[in-house]
């Protein structure tokens, strides 16, 4: 086992984002500030942004005024594509700027969204190297509809249910192959804008079937980022490693049940013991430690 620590020289975080007017950017900029006291570990940070470039780029001119010491780098995706289809492509940039072979010598990725706070502990944080996707599991509500807590927390530990969460993970940089591919992502946001005329209530993954999103017929849902995610991790055969323990896993199943949250985004959770990771979604807002 080694610590994050260990592997920060070989690291690169990256935060992706939709910046279309500058309240936006002003968020993302707050959000960075939160978390300055582990970022100025690092020379570079990646920002994969989606929304108006001009407003994308004003954010990183801003930035480089204000932390001169680390190198900004801007992905721009081409197309403001929406939430859910916005995050498959700028996840995507990111794997594709760090697999270009001038920067294989990254050997970490770091992934954030941009709303997703930590604090320096996270260096802390110990990992099996010999892993190459670490991870926190997307869950909620529906994830016990047609079973027990027990049963869940068991396939949780087991792998059986892998289901990971797109707001924060790290994997190596060995990926040969990303899902879904920009073209797929172009095709599937059509798809659901059509659905959408009839539809206007759906969500991609309620519009869009597994087997029309080129997922496997055993994943957790259709047209949803962290089942791509999590296609991604089984068809380039990575050994994977959830970062919650045992018992901070059953404590938010324990959470989920008796509040009955439905969003397995786990806004507002703090992990205390992962870095004090947590998806602030609702900024000024509490947040529950786990």
């Amino acid at each position: 086992m080694i610590t994050l620590n260990d592997i920060v020289s070989t690291s690169i975080p990256s935060f992706i984002d939709t910046l279309s007017i500058n309240k936006n950017a002003f968020k993302l900029q707050s959000y960075v500030d939160l978390n300055m006291s582990w970022l100025q570990k690092f020379s570079q940070i990646i920002f994969s942004l989606n929304g108006d470039h001009q407003v994308c780029q004003n954010f990183i001119n801003e930035f480089k005024i204000k932390y001169p010491n680390i190198e900004p780098i801007l992905l721009l995706s081409e197309s403001n594509l929406g939430h859910t289809f916005g995050i498959l492509d700028t996840d995507r940039q990111i794997y594709e700027y760090c697999r270009d072979t001038k920067n294989r010598d990254i050997q970490y990725v770091w992934k954030f969204s941009g709303d997703v706070i930590a604090n320096d502990t996270i260096f802390d944080i110990e990992i099996d190297d010999s892993c190459d996707f670490f991870y926190i599991n997307n869950v909620g509500t529906p994830s016990l509809i047609n079973t027990t807590k027990e049963q869940l927390l068991e396939d949780m530990m087991s792998q059986k249910y892998f289901y990971p969460q797109t707001n924060y993970y790290i994997y190596k940089n060995k990926i040969q192959r990303w899902y879904p591919p920009r073209d797929n992502i172009i095709k599937l946001k059509n798809m659901y804008d059509e659905i959408k005329k009839e539809h206007p209530n759906y969500y991609p993954w309620d519009a869009i079937s597994k087997e029309d999103a080129g997922l496997p017929a055993d994943a957790n849902s259709g047209c949803a980022c962290e089942a791509f995610l999590a296609q991604t991790v089984i068809e380039n055969n990575l050994k994977k490693q959830c970062l919650l323990s045992r018992e901070d896993t059953k404590k938010i199943l324990d959470l989920i049940d008796e509040y009955r949250i439905g969003d397995g985004s786990h806004k507002n959770i703090l992990y205390t013991n992962v870095g004090g990771l947590c998806h602030y979604h609702i900024m000024n807002g509490q947040a529950v430690p786990i």
